[in-house]
């Protein structure tokens, strides 16, 4: 990606936390994406005037990322009391801190953080992006909708002088006209077709564009809703104000910054989506009492909601895939049930989807597996060579990871416990999900005494149950070894008997930590609880762990006994952690899984997404195609291919006609040889 070093991502936001989880993954996507061909992506919002959650959702989540910035400013309602006026001052702010910060920017995007973007067509940012960097003439791209063009107040076209709107509605009927542009037009409202070819246009927004950094970052040139005698022309009626995007694209015409501004009708988002929906939505949808992201390739809702250590049958795999090729998809995610058979050494349905399955897969998937606690090191070396052979696996996500990174050629990530069937079975955590404040302040603390530790894990043992795994429970991080530990000190709260879970949730209020040691499995609920509580759970410093836990408010411990039981190293970890957790309740992590699923599903769909062939697209990111980038599954890029040397079809053919070959070269020396001998033995005669 020789030619866009740098994406800049810039927008404004107000009372948009509704919306916000949706909208942070997509941006998660992005960023995953662009990053991952070497491209610097850093981010700048503009928050103004808020009476929700934003302002703590927006903190939460920018601090566990590098390179965002937050502008927050109060009452900019009172300085400017014209909406278009507010919107103007900050994209302005915003903006002046891009070119005061990043005037080496290949590229700037503008997006809205509201219900507009909270679907967006991912593939077609890289597309559009690749045009870009090609320059062809145009330095801004805005954003269509798939079903009704809905900026109209930013579209002023070629053919009139004044924007969309109401009386002005007749005069824009030539955009469509004649050109097979529109498949709907109807009094104030339009549709462009997703296929058409960009639309020239003298302004236009949609909630997201796409401009060259020698647009964007044209000095002479401003956001503004006041109208010069010669703009008054492009006026609203009846208010005669003017869009801030209007005047801003005007003012890159006239100083030549933007030698074109066009509609992108493949650049698809969501537009104003009215209906209020579950916080998860975009990735989830509810099953029962189990939730599953969308994206997932779960075989069958039977098989979705069976029980952890359920097991399909034989054929199960191998019927389905032959029905789902019939039917014509093609699945890039494939979740499969774990369980804790492989633990045993007995066979499992990932043992059973490499034989019957894997063989006929012939494009790149994206592997999760989970529900259970077994994790990929339990598994055969039969079943981890054929996936590494297959050459199609580009990323595995899995619960109970021991390793990470390179994993017998494998690109293994971990992957949170209940995220990809059972979220939860608590009514704390569905809550916290469906956007409730479950979170509280923290209690008051006497920094002269020793921060309370509560503990309930010494009531299940399940750690012990574990000799059979390929890597044992660390030192000093058994159940039973911290129980024991933090009975010894005053600081310890313990759970002593079996209780409703609403009464643990009460123990754990009381304390400042909540040791979350490991179960039969590595990783488990427990820390995800604590976290949405507002407390601060202290977990075995294994890698996987640490990756997964990393952006969250975690103490990572090589012994917990010890730490736990030292004063000293509690309060040094509560000096340290507590100031990012006052006053921010209602933070992003209140959910916790909306925190874990927002990030981890984002680096699913990346994988998904930047599985671009190298050897079909040798320029790498840049010669991207939407649509490629969407029907083309197989894409698979050196950044995500195994690090294997399973050969290609074109090189086996050469082998065998090698062996061919070297199979005549013996045959007809040898033929020759004999035939030698022959010839000897009559002349003997």
């Amino acid at each position: 990606m020789q030619d866009v070093q740098k994406v800049v991502i810039t927008g404004i936001a107000r009372d948009v936390s509704r919306y916000l989880p949706e909208v942070l993954i997509n941006i998660d996507i992005i960023r995953s994406i662009l990053e991952a061909k070497g491209v610097e992506v850093p981010m700048c919002f503009f928050i103004s005037d808020i009476a929700d959650t934003t302002l703590e959702i927006l903190r939460a989540w920018s601090s566990a990322r590098r390179s965002i910035v937050l502008l927050f400013e109060e009452n900019t309602e009172a300085r400017f009391p014209k909406r278009i006026e507010r919107l103007a001052y900050g994209r302005n702010q915003a903006r002046a801190y891009v070119i005061r910060e990043h005037r080496d920017a290949s590229a700037v995007i503008v997006m809205d953080l509201d219900d507009v973007n909270m679907k967006i067509d991912i593939a077609a940012i890289a597309a559009t992006l690749n045009k870009l960097a090609k320059k062809g003439g145009v330095d801004v791209y805005g954003a269509n909708q798939e079903d009704k063009y809905y900026d109209r107040s930013a579209l002023l076209t070629t053919r009139t002088k004044r924007p969309c709107l109401n009386a002005n509605w007749p005069l824009c009927f030539g955009l469509c006209r004649g050109y097979g542009l529109c498949t709907g037009l109807t009094t104030n409202s339009l549709t462009f077709r997703s296929d058409a070819l960009p639309i020239d246009v003298e302004s236009c927004f949609g909630g997201l564009a796409i401009y060259s950094a020698r647009a964007f970052l044209e000095r002479e040139c401003v956001y503004s809703e006041r109208c010069d005698k010669e703009e008054q022309t492009y006026a609203r009626i009846p208010d005669q104000e003017i869009c801030e995007h209007v005047s801003f694209h005007q003012c890159l015409k006239r100083t030549n910054a933007a030698r074109g501004i066009v509609i992108e009708p493949s650049l698809l988002n969501e537009g104003q989506y009215k209906e209020k929906r579950h916080a998860l939505a975009v990735v989830q949808e509810p099953i029962s009492s189990r939730t599953t992201p969308r994206a997932f390739f779960h075989w069958s809702k039977h098989y979705l909601q069976a029980d952890t250590e359920t097991r399909a049958p034989r054929g199960f795999f191998a019927r389905v895939w032959r029905e789902t090729m019939a039917a014509g998809r093609r699945p890039t995610i494939i979740w499969l049930r774990m369980g804790s058979h492989a633990q045993h050494k007995r066979r499992c349905d990932v043992d059973a989807f490499a034989e019957e399955v894997l063989r006929h897969i012939t494009y790149s998937i994206v592997l999760i597996t989970g529900d259970g606690d077994a994790g990929p090191d339990d598994l055969g070396t039969h079943t981890l060579r054929s996936l590494r052979n297959s050459g199609h696996v580009a990323a595995w996500f899995s619960q109970n990871c021991i390793s990470v990174g390179t994993f017998w050629g494998l690109d293994l990530k971990p992957f949170p416990i209940g995220l990809d069937s059972k979220l939860d079975n608590t009514t704390l955590m569905h809550s916290a999900c469906n956007g409730a404040d479950v979170s509280l302040p923290f209690p008051p603390v006497d920094t002269s005494s020793t921060p309370l530790v509560a503990v309930d894990c010494h009531i299940h043992l399940s750690d012990t149950r574990r000799a059979s795994r390929a890597v044992p429970v660390m030192k000093g991080c058994s159940r039973k070894e911290v129980a024991a530990a933090l009975k010894r000190v005053n600081h310890g709260i313990a759970v002593k008997n079996r209780v409703p879970r609403q009464e643990v949730h009460q123990v754990w209020k009381r304390a400042c930590f909540v040791a979350c040691c490991e179960g039969n499995g590595v990783d488990c609920h427990r820390t995800y609880e604590v976290i949405a509580l507002g407390r601060i759970p202290v977990v075995p410093d294994r890698p996987a762990v640490r990756a997964m836990l990393s952006h969250a408010p975690v103490v990572f411990s090589s012994n917990l006994a010890r730490d736990l039981s030292d004063p000293d190293v509690l309060k040094m970890w509560w000096a340290t952690l507590r100031p990012q957790l006052v006053g921010e309740a209602a933070r992003y992590t209140r959910g916790a899984q909306n925190n874990c699923a927002g990030l981890w599903l984002s680096q699913i769909q990346a994988a998904r997404y930047t599985s671009a062939r190298e050897e079909q697209f040798p320029g790498g990111f840049l010669e991207w195609d939407a649509a490629a980038a969407l029907t083309s599954p197989q894409m698979l890029s050196t950044s995500t291919r195994p690090n294997t040397t399973v050969p290609s079809f074109r090189f086996k053919s050469l082998k065998i006609l090698l062996a061919f070959a070297v199979l005549a070269c013996f045959s007809f020396v040898f033929y020759m040889g004999f035939k030698r001998s022959s010839d000897n033995s009559l002349i003997v005669r």
